[in-house]
């Protein structure tokens, strides 16, 4: 009898260490899919900026007519102007993630809504170059913006903040 109990604890065990490696997996891959997503808005959001300056020296130049340059640069507005990628990118990752920003709060409750998407891409795994490209900075904005989220975290220069962060996952 405690052999037969033996075997089905070891299968049962055996079934659990598969469905975490399954779910630790999975959670790597949507991970990697809203780090991915997130990415391909920026380049998108820089195309497009590339184009509005492409279009704004073409009108100034009398290249484009005022009509066709007005509907232009009305459509570039438009999908330019959009701010919800971050409401969008939040709400994907509460999905995967779904006490990493309350959690957050709670250590540090005067983290601004800048910060706490910084914190969100540097959980990620996400370089500094990444995200000054997501966010139209300079990169050497990203690193000064880490040093004040260190600060606020009170972290030491020894610590990593990615490692920090990845314990509120």
């Amino acid at each position: 009898m405690k052999e037969i109990e033996n075997a089905e604890l070891g299968h049962r065990l055996e079934n659990e260490a598969l469905q975490k490696k399954y779910l630790e997996v999975e959670l790597a891959s949507r991970e990697r899919e809203l780090t991915s997503s997130q990415l391909i808005l920026a380049e998108h959001k820089n195309e497009l900026q590339s184009v509005e300056n492409l279009l704004r020296k073409e009108a100034a130049q009398g290249g484009v007519n005022e009509g066709a340059f007005a509907a232009l640069d009305g459509l570039l507005k438009q999908y330019l102007g959009k701010k919800d990628e971050w409401a969008l990118f939040r709400l994907q990752f509460e999905k995967v993630h779904p006490a990493f920003f309350q959690k957050l709060k709670q250590h540090c409750p005067d983290l601004t809504e800048g910060e706490l998407r910084l914190c969100a891409y540097l959980s990620l795994g996400m370089e500094s170059k990444q995200i000054a490209r997501m966010l139209s900075l300079q990169p050497d904005s990203i690193k000064k913006s880490r040093y004040r989220l260190r600060q606020k975290l009170r972290l030491e220069t020894k610590d990593s903040i990615e490692d920090f962060l990845r314990r509120f996952l």
